[in-house]
């Protein structure tokens, strides 16, 4: 195939993708060549539509700014050998040890490196559920501790109304309710003496007038 020129291109080399359920249902799925590319979706099918959507966008992005994108992990090609430099203390360590084991120190190399790579493979299968699990129970127990908070602040809230707020409109309350009495009692009140004081005073000017029956 030639060099790969555009996204679709890229999506065409055998990139490793990798499939993870989800604790909680639902899959994540990621390449690995490609930091930060992850989709997450209900079903296999759709998490894989939703990853090859997700790598094009990260493609188009990394290719308008330049980036070198990196191989496939299946395009290179290992031999099996490597040079490794240690400290003279860590290399007469690792000769005493690997004699010990009755390996080789080649063997005891090899078999100290798979198991590190095994623990790595294991904890990228095994903490992210985990971490969800524990995510989900600290959000669970803040929540618990939260609630009691909600109702002391809702009942400080409920007293501070009931000290600042209703003597104020009890006190409006009050007054209209004096006012209306007034208006509703007390005139009439008012009304009837004013007419038996004008009755009175009629009777006594008509008893002081000159003439009157005596």
């Amino acid at each position: 195939m030639a060099d790969p020129k555009t996204a679709q291109d890229y999506l065409q080399l055998p990139y490793s993708r990798v499939l993870v359920p989800q604790a909680g249902g639902g899959f994540s799925a990621r390449i690995l060549e490609f930091p930060g590319c992850i989709a997450e979706a209900t079903t296999c099918e759709e998490t894989l539509t939703a990853l090859e959507q997700v790598a094009e966008s990260w493609l188009e992005v990394a290719i308008a700014l330049g980036h070198k994108i990196a191989e496939p992990l299946a395009a290179h090609q290992y031999s099996g050998k490597i040079a490794v430099r240690l400290p003279p203390w860590l290399h007469e360590q690792l000769v005493r040890i690997a004699e010990t084991s009755h390996l080789t120190v080649n063997q005891f190399i090899v078999a100290a490196i798979g198991e590190k790579v095994g623990q790595h493979a294991a904890a990228a299968e095994i903490i992210p559920p985990i971490r969800e699990i524990v995510g989900d129970s600290i959000r669970q127990e803040a929540v618990a501790q939260i609630l009691p908070i909600r109702d002391i602040v809702d009942e400080s809230i409920r007293q501070v109304a009931v000290a600042h707020i209703l003597p104020p409109i009890r006190t409006i309350v009050d007054e209209s309710i004096r006012e209306v009495a007034v208006a509703q009692i007390l005139a009439p009140i008012r009304e009837l003496v004013s007419e038996s004081l004008r009755q009175a005073a009629e009777i006594y000017a008509r008893n002081a007038a000159p003439g009157a029956q005596q």
